[in-house]
């Protein structure tokens, strides 16, 4: 027996369940609300078991355009059986993401055999984007999970219909899945099965505007279209260069970082994810050579395409692209180099970033306990609560809160505060807001606007100050 069919020999399921173990040690690797969205997901699947889809920790009943039915919907069942437990749920999320490297492995197994495929897989379990993940309530693995269970199907010859429920799943859980309808359908597009392409492409598309038709009954617009509105400002085509390079410096830098010390990544992060990138931009043309409707090459480039133009970004945002890019740049290399540079990889990822997630990070502490404290102490359960991560803020207060009122004039404020019965603002300097434009986002300029307003002392006191959780806690003047 030969070195190669020795190393076959050698079964996957140890390394894959060391990778799972990596992943259920990081759990819970953020607590609930730091992201927000997760809270707000966690919410609207307890919503959905009272028979309603809004925000329950609003006094005006915000109805849930900003988060879609999918993941609530699969979350909603463990808040049936176990109650309001938001531990449980935790749990189950932590094993959805650690059965991610197994499905994978499956899936790559087909495409570069049984050792590539489990090197991939292990640079994906084992990768802090991942581990940063675990036990959060996030969309991002359960939809990478029915992504990867997408793909399996489409690569088997079926009706279609199979397909087309699992692409309806994915859409349903976030709609950036729509960027994979051209890739989900092209090899029956290319085979002129138009019977199968419209199984496979209708239920995603009546879902979503399904959804969409609901989101603009319950609020008079698409959340996602008010996001790109709000952010481009009228100036798409103007500010689209500068969107789109600032998200692929951030992703490059992000990804490239993930194999290196932390000292070495401001420089080396986007050296190495240019040349990563690179790779992986031949390796895709390679696979297209072969297999010109190759799925899963088509919806990485719409996936990548969306997130490139949307004028956010977020480590998280690769968790889902990245298998797809480490197949690619595989594809690209010589058969003697893959394992060499995987492994090597591997190897940096594991002895540089894995560890620190296992053991835990701040990011796992409630970052402003010290304030939420004080307004439990110092308020009434009845109190509105306002801020930039209001539903955090209104959690781990416990008391009910809204958005931060529009950009106005401090006269505006008041009035807004009045008007909605806003006993206080909660303002938290620093937030990491993953705009793309920085400093010159709308976004910025709208809470720069909303920072000075409030520092109008004929108008507003700032009560309580926390410099160590750098928060401030304002109210109107009698």
């Amino acid at each position: 027996m030969d070195l190669s069919e020795r190393l076959r020999a050698i079964p996957a399921w140890p390394f894959l369940s060391a990778a799972s173990l990596a992943i259920l040690a990081s759990a819970p690797a953020q607590y609930l609300g730091r992201q927000q969205d997760d809270l707000i997901y966690f919410i609207a699947a307890r919503a959905l078991t009272l028979g309603h889809y809004y925000l329950l920790t609003s006094p005006l009943r915000i109805p849930l355009t900003m988060a879609n039915p999918g993941l609530p919907a699969i979350l909603a069942p463990l808040i049936l059986l176990f109650g309001a437990n938001p531990g449980v749920c935790q749990c189950f999320c932590a094993l959805l993401l650690a059965t991610t490297p197994w499905v994978l492995w499956l899936w790559l197994r087909r495409r570069h055999g049984h050792w590539i495929a489990l090197f991939i897989s292990l640079l994906f379990g084992l990768s802090p984007i991942v581990l940063s993940q675990a036990g959060t309530l996030m969309s991002e693995a359960p939809f990478f999970l029915f992504t990867l269970l997408l793909l399996l199907s489409l690569e088997n010859k079926e009706s279609g219909a199979r397909s087309g429920f699992l692409l309806f799943a994915v859409t349903q859980i976030r709609s950036s899945g729509l960027a994979f309808l051209p890739g989900a359908a092209s090899r029956s597009w290319q085979e002129g099965n138009w019977r199968k392409s419209l199984w496979i492409t209708v239920p995603a598309l009546a879902g979503f505007v399904l959804w969409s038709l609901w989101s603009w009954h319950a609020a008079g617009a698409l959340q996602k279209t008010q996001e790109l509105a709000l952010s481009y400002a009228g100036r798409f085509w103007s500010l689209l260069p500068s969107v789109v390079w600032g998200n692929a410096r951030y992703y490059l830098s992000a990804w490239g970082s993930s194999y290196m010390p932390q000292g070495w990544a401001p420089a080396g992060g986007p050296a190495l994810g240019c040349v990563l990138a690179v790779l992986a931009l031949r390796g895709a043309v390679v696979i297209l050579h072969r297999r010109p409707t190759d799925p899963a090459v088509w919806m990485l480039a719409g996936f990548m395409a969306l997130h490139l133009i949307w004028p956010w970004h977020y480590d998280r945002y690769l968790l889902v692209p990245l298998p797809f890019l480490l197949d690619c740049a595989a594809s690209a290399l010589k058969r003697r180099w893959i394992a060499p540079v995987l492994l090597a990889l591997l190897a940096g990822q594991t002895a540089f970033q894995s560890p620190r997630w296992m053991e835990g990070t701040s990011w796992s502490k409630v970052e402003m306990a010290q304030t939420y404290s004080w307004l439990r102490a110092h308020s009434h359960r009845q109190d509105v609560l306002s801020s930039a991560f209001y539903v955090r803020d209104g959690y781990y207060a416990r008391r009910p809160s809204l958005p931060l009122p529009g950009p106005a004039s401090p006269q505006e404020l008041a009035n807004d505060m009045k008007k909605y019965r806003i006993r206080f603002i909660l303002w938290q300097s620093g937030l990491d807001l993953g705009l793309s434009l920085g400093k010159s986002a709308a976004v910025r300029g709208m809470l720069e606007g909303l920072s000075r307003d409030l520092n109008d002392k004929r108008l507003f006191r700032a009560i309580y100050k926390n410099p160590a959780e750098h928060s401030r806690i304002y109210v109107l003047k009698a």
